[in-house]
């Protein structure tokens, strides 16, 4: 299921998408007509952790991601409040969605090889 939600994570509409395709369309066409403020989050298995930390992939407009660690699951305020300097760095100014993955999805999908070093939100 995917989840409309505001920058608090708080769903912000009576309905999920069941599809994930569709949900960014329709994302899409609400910043078209300068809604701000709303993100996907994406929620489809019960989230697991590894070592007490979640992986969270946080994804852009463009199509591109990267992944956090975190030892609670953030709304996307305190998300983007954590890599803000990663998105001035790559020039975005929000995030779009957000979901929590698994580890083999990290480690297969995203560059690791600094992962054991990455700071961990909420620690």
């Amino acid at each position: 299921m995917v989840t409309l939600v505001n920058g608090k994570g708080e769903q912000v509409n009576d309905f999920q998408f069941l599809d994930w395709e569709e949900a960014e369309n329709y994302l899409m066409g609400q910043r078209e007509k300068g809604e701000r403020d709303l993100y996907l989050r994406g929620d489809f298995v019960t989230p697991a952790t590894y070592d007490g930390v979640y992986f969270i992939v946080v994804g852009f407009a463009d199509d591109y991601s990267m992944v956090i660690k975190a030892r609670h699951l953030p709304c996307p305020d305190e998300i983007m409040s954590w890599i803000e300097s990663d998105m001035k760095r790559f020039g975005y100014s929000d995030i779009f969605e957000y979901y929590v993955t698994d580890e083999d999805d990290v480690y297969t999908g995203y560059d690791t090889d600094n992962i054991d070093n990455l700071p961990v939100f909420g620690a």
